[in-house]
């Protein structure tokens, strides 16, 4: 099977076929930042993406210091003491690389795999409500869904990092149900587009 993870578009496909993605599943249970205001949500978002680009160029021994933003520099210390008291010597095995689980035809990119553990990277407060659904989401990519621990590490921009254990109970079923949801939801919007598209 054919399977596309487009970074740009967020399109991501398999055997040609549009497919979510674990943050297109979990998207209802997001918390909703339609109040915030544009401009600082617009740089919250940058900044998270800047941070998680220094942190995957950390791991693969190709960050240089002068290129982490100002406002970088502090969460990056916390991510370097995280690093050496819990992630030194672990075996990675994936680094921000894309899965598909081509059975129930969904995809998503975890920040981190190694032997034992899925990890994600905030740059915002843990969100108990959707982070253990989308930590359930990431598991269920990898091969023959091996156990694994599910972890959301917190960073500040003036505080300390937090871990949060995202093992909880129910969230697979949980999620395979937003799944189906999604993908039924779909189904009905491309029907209502081709009804259109049929008497134009």
């Amino acid at each position: 099977m054919s399977f596309t993870y487009n970074e740009e578009s967020r399109i991501h496909t398999l055997n040609g076929k549009v497919i979510p993605s674990v943050s297109n599943i979990v998207a209802p249970l997001s918390r909703d930042y339609s109040k915030a205001h544009p401009g600082k949500l617009a740089h919250k978002k940058d900044l998270g993406i800047a941070f998680h680009e220094c942190i995957r160029l950390f791991l693969n021994n190709d960050l240089a210091e002068g290129s982490i933003d100002d406002d970088l520099k502090y969460p990056m210390q916390q991510f370097q003491r995280f690093y050496e008291q819990t992630l030194m010597g672990e075996q990675i095995i994936a680094i921000e690389q894309p899965f598909c689980n081509k059975k129930l035809k969904y995809c998503g990119k975890p920040d981190l795999v190694t032997d034992d553990c899925v990890y994600d990277w905030k740059l915002r407060k843990y969100d108990p409500v959707c982070d253990p659904l989308r930590m359930a989401g990431y598991v269920g990519l990898l091969k023959d869904f091996p156990p694994k621990w599910k972890v959301v590490v917190e960073f500040s921009l003036s505080g300390n990092y937090r871990v949060h254990e995202a093992d909880k109970k129910q969230t697979w079923p949980m999620f395979v149900t937003m799944l189906k949801f999604y993908q039924k939801k779909r189904e009905f919007e491309n029907l209502l587009e081709d009804w259109r598209e049929s008497i134009s």
